[in-house]
């Protein structure tokens, strides 16, 4: 076969450089393709991929397997921390568990209800152990079900082991289990928001439930996880649970005279307090006061209204037993981004993504062109002048 007048293909990084060949893709991700040799045409040039410049029938390629991750390696975005951040109780017996553990697997269940700080107890550990040089490997696995437990680990098997993507979380976890003579890890893995147990452990009864995704035991290695969840499967021998409760009294005070200090605001000690108090000493409001210029005292007279109207609408309707101060708080600060530019989308923005992914959405999703017909059909008629008690709002009287 002949060749002519092809010129040559280049591609850089991970990419794939084709201009004719037609026949599959070769490798696996695993391996580099250094060169490829084609008859009259010369080298076609790669580097991390294929380079074809135009032959239709074998390729002669040259493959050298890619390298690991050197450590310390990090896999996943670990969440950034909270404005006005409040260093708690929790965070010193989570450290005093992993301290005094002995030599077993630390696996560490920070356990409590939505809104309360887990996951950024979490963060602050993680960073902590990350910064203090205490990690080899740190990976930060989203784990609300076991497609994103499994996408993590694989992710983690690709970058630490140049696993095949098809086998990469089972050659992850096996990676972490200690062997003799081989280099000790340190590695922390973190599980966050972990909805159902039955996600990480082996379901003989489901055939797509194959193996556990429980991190092996290792002296050098740990697992943290967070979950709203109290069942017993989560919490055993090599599991301590650490319950996470809401703010003490003082936390939340110092929570919203902190987050309000930071933009030059001052508020009564006495308000916030009593407004601490009245929203169940969840870390809620400051934004409200921040952005609006609201005193505390007016938005606690917005939040006993509203508070009212929710308890009249659905007096059973929480879950998790979260106070009405929650819902209460949520609706103010909707009827608030109502009331922002653009105006009107932000209670039917949420809708939306009520139906999606809460740990990451891709821009592209909320862009596209039904979901702007969805926030164009649903927009609210917001009038700026009554955000606080919209005409919409179904608990008004009439």
């Amino acid at each position: 076969m002949t060749v002519k007048d092809t010129g040559r293909a280049k591609a850089a990084g991970d990419e794939v450089a084709v201009t004719g060949y037609r026949g599959p893709a070769p490798g696996n991700g695993s391996e580099s393709f250094s060169s490829v040799k084609l008859a009259g045409t010369g080298d076609a040039i790669a580097s991390g991929g294929i380079s074809n410049t135009g032959y239709i029938g074998t390729l002669t390629v040259q493959r050298t397997l890619r390298e690991p991750a050197s450590w310390p390696h990090q896999v996943g975005v670990i969440p950034s921390e909270a404005r006005s951040f409040q260093y708690r109780a929790e965070a010193d017996r989570l450290r005093a568990a992993v301290d005094g553990g002995g030599t077993a697997v630390l696996c560490q269940v920070l356990a409590g209800m939505g809104g309360v700080g887990k996951t950024q107890l979490a963060t602050d550990y993680a960073r902590a152990a990350w910064d203090e040089g205490g990690l080899d490997v740190l990976v930060w696995v989203t784990a609300s079900g076991r497609s994103s437990v499994v996408s993590g680990y694989a992710q983690a098997g690709v970058e630490l082991c140049r696993a095949d993507p098809e086998q990469a979380a089972k050659t992850f976890l096996a990676w972490l289990a200690p062997k003799p003579g081989q280099r000790p890890c340190r590695w922390l893995i973190v599980l966050d928001d972990v909805t159902d147990p039955g996600d990480l452990v082996v379901r003989p009864d489901d055939p797509g439930y194959r193996y556990s995704l429980w991190p092996p035991a290792s002296p050098h290695g740990r697992t943290l996880l967070t979950t709203r969840c109290r069942d017993a499967a989560l919490f055993g021998q090599d599991r301590r649970r650490i319950k996470v409760g809401l703010f003490t009294p003082a936390e939340s005070a110092a929570y919203l005279t902190t987050a309000l200090d930071a933009q030059g605001r001052t508020e009564p000690t006495g308000q916030l307090t009593a407004l601490a108090a009245e929203l169940g000493h969840l870390p809620l409001a400051a934004a409200y006061l921040i952005d609006s210029g609201d005193t505390a005292a007016g938005y606690r007279d917005l939040l006993a209204d509203r508070a009212t109207r929710l308890t009249d609408l659905a007096p059973e309707a929480l879950p998790d037993g979260q106070p009405t101060a929650l819902a209460a708080a949520w609706s103010l600060s909707i009827d608030r981004a109502d009331t922002l530019r653009p105006v009107g989308l932000a209670r039917p923005m949420l809708h939306l993504a009520s139906l999606l992914d809460a740990n990451g959405i891709p821009q592209t999703i909320l862009t596209s062109e039904p979901a702007r017909a969805h926030l164009a059909a649903h927009r609210t008629a917001t009038n700026p002048a009554r955000a606080r008690r919209p005409k919409w709002w179904p608990g008004r009287r009439r």
